[in-house]
């Protein structure tokens, strides 16, 4: 079994324009009252929370134009999962037990937000952290136990926040075999920049 990252593709454009701090505006008389919508939003990978539950009903956001001129599948947001109605269908059964489909519209478009709340087990022996000063910075090196992700197309790590995402090779043929864009499958778990 190989993993890989997931990244966008270089120099490409997230699908839609979703202002979070307007976006955080709406959704906080819906936290709890102790709860602040932009540090929420901040932590929401890391802290593994639903975001279905606080979607606004009715919210749709806009596709970005240089999104539309490339015409992606896919978009790999920030830790979340953007996808237009033909990759829904594709993946929707491989997503559907590692997190939740948040369904809204972009310029009219029903498109699909995936959140993914799915962590693979990080194999800590392996994994190298960067010091600075006897400080501890990010992850240089990330790797994964096998037999916890084995089964696990799509995942996260907690090494990094949980707002880089990770797949199995199941995953990357899936989008191959749909002939699914907007997606760059790097076999570099550690490099965070795309293609």
């Amino acid at each position: 079994m190989k993993l890989f990252s997931l990244k966008p593709v270089t120099n490409s454009y997230d699908m839609v324009e979703w202002d979070i701090l307007s976006f955080s505006e709406k959704i906080q008389p819906m936290l709890p009252p102790n709860q602040d919508a932009c540090m929420f939003l901040l932590d929401i990978h890391m802290n593994n929370d639903s975001l279905l539950e606080y979607w606004p009903q009715s919210y749709e956001l806009s596709f970005l134009p240089g999104y539309l001129k490339d015409n992606y599948d896919i978009s790999i947001m920030d830790g979340f999962i953007a996808l237009r109605m033909n990759a829904y269908e594709a993946l929707k059964d491989l997503l559907a037990p590692l997190g939740e489909f948040i369904e809204t519209k972009a310029d009219g478009e029903p498109i699909v937000i995936f959140n993914l709340r799915t962590f693979g087990q990080e194999d800590e022996v392996k994994c190298e952290r960067e010091y600075l000063d006897g400080y501890p910075l990010d992850y240089i090196k990330i790797a994964f136990i096998n037999d916890d992700v084995k089964n696990k197309p799509v995942f996260k790590s907690k090494f990094t926040g949980g707002s880089r995402l990770f797949c199995t090779d199941k995953f990357k043929s899936a989008v191959e075999d749909n002939g699914l864009t907007g997606v760059y499958i790097d076999e570099d778990l550690d490099n965070i920049f795309s293609n």
